[in-house]
């Protein structure tokens, strides 16, 4: 059972926090190192971590001042709760999933100091508060994410909400008494581009103070190539023509591509980095970044993803040169336009 490995691990790290007493300052430090590494990126990890599990739907409202994040995806099991409770425990393999570092959730800190976590029928919780109180020692020389806690006592109110959610979702976190401020901002710069080179999510609900929207992805096939469908407001669709983890984005435009806005043409890792493309597209590849994953570092496997960027663009421009399909008609303008 969960709650039988929750406990377990509690035990286990609370016993190790006992006897290791700089352990978890240096735990703490390292954590807000992150959390601050991670800001204005909390959103696209907890976006990233739902597709990895297969979720279809995610939803993120604002709630008595908590920020809430559903998923319908497969619900934690016990490895999910080492992976989270832990740093770069994650079984996830590198180009198989998004996320392969372990790290991403501990960037939720940077939101709150307790966050309760609903799944497989389950409640527990990270809390500094907590922690503080068994350990004995000030907040801040303590983590917030290490130690799980079952969580037996929950508001009545919150915990009606949660189980009115959990008829639609099957995860859900709970930031209580977040910074709101920061988490709106980051919700504002909400684009396509987010859900762009995900594989499962077709759909997001926001429902925040200051923003309402829903977005919809839809996937489809032509030709052999995808087509997604963005829809809140207004609707765009892109061409994605991949080979192995490469993979280009253009925008469609009464069935050919396009140039993309300047601000729409970056690099991908899977999810947006801030560093921008050469060309009116998105190009997507496994490429190794910094620890907040903003911006791509050099190292051997970018340069070998960026060798497979130049041998996907250039097999693109052939077709389009050979006209072998229309919808590759003014890829050669596209590129050229550049230069």
């Amino acid at each position: 059972m969960l709650n039988d490995t929750i406990n377990k691990i509690s035990n286990a790290y609370m016993a190790e926090a006992l006897n290791s007493p700089t352990l978890m300052e240096d735990m703490a430090a390292m954590e807000k190192y992150m959390a601050e590494s991670y800001s204005g990126r909390i959103f696209i990890e907890l976006l990233q971590n739902a597709d990895d599990c297969g979720s279809t739907n995610v939803l993120v409202q604002e709630y008595d001042n908590h920020i809430v994040f559903a998923n319908n995806g497969r619900p934690f099991d016990d490895n999910d709760i080492i992976s989270i409770s832990r740093s770069g425990a994650s079984k996830k393999e590198r180009g198989s999933q998004i996320g392969y570092r372990g790290i991403g959730f501990k960037s939720t800190a940077y939101l709150t100091e307790e966050i309760i976590i609903f799944s497989n029928n389950t409640y527990f919780t990270f809390s500094k508060s907590e922690c503080s109180k068994r350990l004995n020692k000030p907040k801040e020389q303590l983590p917030t994410v290490r130690i799980p806690f079952i969580l037996d006592n929950i508001d009545s109110e919150l915990s009606r909400h949660i189980l009115d959610i959990s008829k639609y979702y099957s995860t859900i976190f709970v930031f209580k008494n977040a910074k709101m401020d920061q988490f709106e901002n980051e919700i504002g710069n909400l684009s396509e581009g987010y859900f762009m080179f995900l594989r499962n999510i077709c759909t997001c609900s926001v429902q925040m103070n200051k923003r309402k929207a829903v977005y919809t992805i839809q996937r489809e096939k032509d030709n052999g190539y995808e087509i997604l469908t963005f829809e809140s407001g207004e609707r765009k669709k892109w061409l994605i023509t991949r080979k192995n983890n490469v993979a280009l984005a253009l925008r469609l435009s009464n069935g050919q591509v396009i140039a993309c806005d300047s601000e729409e043409s970056i690099y991908h890792c899977f999810l947006p980095t801030l560093d921008k493309s050469p060309y009116p597209f998105k190009i997507n590849a496994d490429f190794s970044t910094d620890p907040s994953r903003k911006h791509i570092t050099q190292d051997s496997l970018t340069d070998n993803a960026i060798n497979s960027v130049v041998v996907l663009i250039y097999e693109t421009l052939e077709k389009a040169i050979e006209e072998e399909c229309p919808m590759f008609s003014q890829f050669f303008d596209i590129i050229t336009s550049v230069y």
